[in-house]
């Protein structure tokens, strides 16, 4: 399944410029796959580059499109990271590349739901960790 960033927009509640996300290329079971093209102009662009702390956003946002699909396409859910635990970094990314970003859901219990987590550049790994979410379903559309 491959969402553009506009039907990924419908997932989470997520906007511009903090929407961190451009396309949902997989969503299949308990795994999702993203990606991000990082342009000189992002707004929260470091002169460094897209540095750790975003790329966690970028992954919980990954993460979300899956609850959101596994929701009859996002009407409804809201997720809050209650932990982000084990972060390893070994890269920055840079304006003109692209992160693959990929979720794996790996347990639930009752609202709580743990994913792993890795962003990669050029199919090296620059982030990976793991994410616990409080989720609620409301029926109350995002955005």
């Amino acid at each position: 399944m491959l969402l553009r960033m506009r039907a990924a927009i419908g997932l989470i509640p997520h906007r511009p410029p903090f929407l961190f996300i451009d396309e949902v290329s997989v969503i299949d079971g308990d795994e999702v796959q993203a990606v991000k093209r990082v342009g000189a102009g992002d707004a929260l662009l470091g002169d460094a580059g897209l540095q750790g702390a975003l790329l966690v956003e970028a992954l919980a946002q990954t993460a979300a499109c899956l609850m959101g699909a596994s929701n009859g396409g996002g009407a409804g859910h809201l997720g809050y990271l209650v932990a982000a635990q084990g972060w390893k970094f070994s890269g920055i990314v840079r304006p003109g590349e692209t992160v693959e970003l990929a979720a794996r859901r790996v347990s639930a219990l009752g609202a709580l739901h743990r994913f792993e987590g890795v962003a990669r550049v050029d199919g090296r790994k620059i982030a990976a960790g793991t994410m616990t979410f409080a989720v609620r379903f409301d029926g109350v559309a995002p955005g």
